[in-house]
């Protein structure tokens, strides 16, 4: 179950990727991730159900065209359960500066840090995929929903903002340039809102936003296939250890033959090497091997192609 979770985040991540790589790479290494330079957006954020009801509110800063981003979520929950009634307060913060991220617990002043450099580089490949066959990411996101079972519904106009309304596994957004401004889901008996009540576009957002406060106790949560990599060694997945460097794992990806699928790029984040396929259906295809491991399946695909 951990390999299903493990991959499901890494399909919402590249989702996410997907959504924010609005454009080419800007002046210097930096990408243009929105259309926008910066944005400032006051939320209203709700649930309720299964014995538990909060709210509170969400406050989110873009700048520098989406290299930096900070959201601010303080959030009052109680849960009702055999007639008694707990009440818990969370004041959580998330930092993204380039390609770290900081995931900060404002009330106990503890805090994570984590290198998303394969987020990234996932971005630029879909970037470069979809300038070679001339699609927008407007068009592949609208591909990608209704070829995976959503709705791209008409746009409406929220807040003054003209925004896509798309509707996929039980959670409808409002978009506006890549930003969800309004989210409403009722699943499995609980019902989730974020509702934007304010938002300013090219503004000047104060550097401290991006700034881990002070007295912040931060751990090095090492890289994003580093975590991953632990998840799959715990595992009950039968695993074959293999004795492998990156220029023949490379080597070996580009010549196995999928029909269908093209293969997009192959990375190596500190010996944890990832080779990405995708289709034309706007699926995407993931095969890797972690810390010269791979497993079962992705080892027999190895051997077919010699």
């Amino acid at each position: 179950m951990k390999i299903k979770r493990c991959f499901y985040a890494l399909g919402m991540c590249i989702m996410g990727c997907i959504s924010a790589c609005n454009g080419q790479p800007g002046a210097g290494s930096k990408n243009k991730l929105y259309e926008f330079r910066s944005m400032a957006v006051e939320y209203e954020i709700r649930s309720e159900g299964n014995g538990t009801r909060s709210g509170g509110s969400k406050s989110l800063w873009i700048d520098d065209y989406g290299n930096k981003q900070s959201e601010i979520r303080k959030e009052t929950t109680s849960i009702t359960m055999l007639g008694n009634t707990t009440t818990e307060n969370k004041e959580e913060q998330t930092i993204i500066l380039g390609n770290l991220v900081y995931t900060i617990n404002l009330k106990d002043k503890t805090g994570t840090k984590q290198d998303i450099e394969v987020l990234r580089k996932m971005g630029e490949a879909f970037a470069g995929h979809l300038n070679s066959t001339g699609s927008s990411v407007r068009e592949f996101t609208k591909d990608f929903v209704e070829k995976n079972g959503g709705r791209w519904l008409p746009s409406e106009t929220f807040l003054g903002k003209k925004c896509d309304v798309i509707e996929m596994m039980g959670v409808k957004q409002w978009i506006y340039k890549g930003v969800p401004l309004r989210i409403e889901s009722n699943m499995m008996g609980m019902k989730i809102s974020e509702t934007a009540t304010s938002i300013s576009e090219e503004v000047s957002v104060p550097a401290i936003r991006f700034t881990v406060p002070q007295g912040i106790a931060i751990t090095d949560a090492g890289t994003l296939l580093d975590n991953m990599g632990d998840d799959m060694e715990n595992a009950d997945m039968p695993m074959e250890k293999i004795d492998m460097d990156y220029s023949a794992f490379e080597k070996a990806a580009r010549k196995v033959n999928i029909s269908g699928y093209t293969l997009l790029n192959c990375t190596n984040d500190e010996g944890s090497y990832m080779a990405m396929f995708i289709k034309q259906t706007r699926r995407l295809l993931v095969f890797m091997a972690i810390l010269h491991r791979c497993f079962q399946p992705c080892h027999q695909v190895q051997r077919e192609q010699k």
